[in-house]
């Protein structure tokens, strides 16, 4: 052992070097301002405007319900959900399909964004469906197919 180690308790860590949840927030969002008002968010959007953005969810639900289901921590709230198409669109995203994106025709769109969904949970018909309609975006549905006929959920299969 160190000669100015002993005899000496442990040093406990100063509270200001080590930020609290609440600080990497704050800080979080700080950075956020920064790239958005300096511009780098615009360069960088120029710079990703020919790669693929695809966007995946599990469920769409109303938060009234959300904290009830089963697997509330893989859904996405109706609002959050909506706002995210809303600005996807406003910044220049092109939605485009299934086939789009196997035949590779893509590639020459501007900012080309691929939204599907996973499980086949009844909320996708339900509650997206409707915003996709109205804003005219398309999107896939991948069905659980071996638990189409069950009664019981997924996770307790």
């Amino acid at each position: 052992m160190h000669k100015s180690l002993r005899g000496k308790s442990a040093r406990k860590p100063l509270p200001h070097l080590f930020p609290t949840m609440q600080s990497k927030y704050t800080m979080r969002s700080l950075v956020r301002h920064i790239l958005y008002y300096s511009g780098l968010n615009n360069l960088a959007g120029l710079y990703l405007r020919h790669h693929l953005f695809v966007l995946g969810y599990h469920s769409i639900s109303d938060t009234s319900i959300k904290q009830s289901l089963p697997y509330a921590h893989l859904s996405t709230s109706i609002d959050v959900f909506e706002k995210r198409l809303i600005y996807l669109k406003r910044h220049g995203h092109t939605f485009i399909t299934l086939n789009a994106l196997l035949e590779g025709t893509w590639s020459k769109l501007n900012k080309p964004t691929f939204i599907y969904f996973d499980d086949g949970f009844k909320d996708m018909l339900t509650t997206a469906l409707p915003n996709l309609k109205r804003l005219d975006i398309p999107a896939m549905l991948f069905v659980t197919t071996g638990i189409i006929d069950k009664t019981h959920t997924l996770w307790s299969v």
